[in-house]
């Protein structure tokens, strides 16, 4: 785990002067809220770590914190625990832990395309030099090693490319390999592909002599897109400070939509061993929109509870609508339209309200 944090005085001295200018009362900029985050590691979390970096949570009045995790479904454990306020993770762990349970709710996309029905823009196929893997081609997976971290969303990016190729669990060896180690793996030939997301894709296909990008996305029956997720007790608690957290989450992402170089420079600093070149490749891949839609429930249903009873994850289906909170999201565009203005406008039919 990493934790990468603002000293809470300076947080507390940003938000005070900040107040003032604004020319509010003392007494209302005394409390600064701290919210903790449970992340999954990955070029994903860009906004989160621009909105740490640039003060932009600070000049909303909060005090956010962040605990870096190897995968998603650590980042659960820890939200899951008390142990953080919100989740910054994938689809997957998310909807396997709500069949589960676990009382969690979306209140927004980490990443995403609020006008897309299917998304996996965010993962990638990078095979090694010698594997015989053809770009393009997944069926020149069959009796090759895949590594990809369990039960994550590049696993399940990797499942839904095998069966769309109609290859069966017995034709490709999937290995468990955290993200962090997938590189060198390859490189050493412990296996041949890796299913992985950004910026690890990217650092695998730029570092590893003769790599190649096998597949980008491209899994037309498949649904990712990032989750800003609390547990229900939270969004009940503190719906304002939900609500200004997504203004600063939609401000930092509208930022880096125009300075991706610059973002990742901020996010080198939270990602070791990555460089600027890489993630800034990376951000490339991942549409920075925050916005849920109807899009969201529907393929929810119609994509990824499917996929995911298919290779056993949960056991029957099951109506996410009723872990899908967009008051949030719609109070930071109303309250703040500025930092949404430069998106394509959803259609009347397929917005969603609350």
């Amino acid at each position: 785990m990493q934790s990468k944090l603002l000293p809470r005085s300076a947080t507390t001295l940003a938000v005070l002067l900040v107040g003032i200018l604004l020319g509010l009362p003392l007494s209302s900029m005394a409390q600064v809220p701290a919210i903790r985050v449970a992340a999954s590691s990955g070029a994903e979390d860009t906004p989160l770590f621009v909105a740490i970096d640039k003060g932009i949570f600070a000049k909303n009045g909060l005090d956010v914190k962040a605990d870096l995790f190897p995968n998603g479904v650590e980042a659960i454990n820890s939200l899951a625990g008390g142990n953080a306020d919100i989740g910054v993770f994938g689809t997957y762990p998310f909807l396997a832990a709500v069949s589960k349970g676990i009382p969690l709710v979306l209140i927004g996309h980490n990443w995403g395309d609020a006008l897309a029905s299917n998304q996996s823009e965010y993962f990638s196929l990078v095979a090694g030099k010698s594997s015989g893997i053809r770009a393009g081609d997944i069926t020149s997976l069959k009796g090759k090693k895949l590594g990809v971290a369990f039960g994550s969303g590049a696993h399940a990016y990797a499942m839904g490319l095998s069966n769309n190729a109609r290859l069966g669990e017995s034709d490709v060896r999937m290995i468990n390999v955290q993200a962090a180690n997938q590189s060198t793996a390859l490189a050493n030939g412990d296996v041949d592909v890796i299913a992985a997301w950004e910026p690890f894709a990217s650092k695998a296909a730029s570092g590893v002599p003769g790599a190649v990008r096998v597949m980008h996305g491209g899994a037309k029956s498949f649904y990712e897109a990032g989750c800003l997720v609390v547990p229900a007790k939270v969004r009940d608690a503190k719906p304002e400070v939900l609500t200004r957290f997504l203004i600063a989450y939609a401000e930092a992402g509208q930022w880096i939509r125009g300075h991706r170089a610059e973002a990742a420079q901020v996010a080198m600093k939270w990602l070791p061993g990555i460089d600027a070149e890489v993630l800034a490749e990376s951000l490339r891949y991942i549409p920075q929109d925050l916005r849920l839609s109807k899009n969201t429930i529907d393929s929810y249903r119609n994509l990824s509870i499917p996929l995911m009873i298919a290779d056993g994850r949960i056991k029957e289906a099951f109506d996410p609508s009723k872990f899908v909170d967009a008051r949030f999201y719609l109070a930071a565009e109303k309250q703040a339209p500025q930092y949404f203005q430069d998106l394509k406008p959803i259609p009347d039919s397929r917005r969603i309200s609350n």
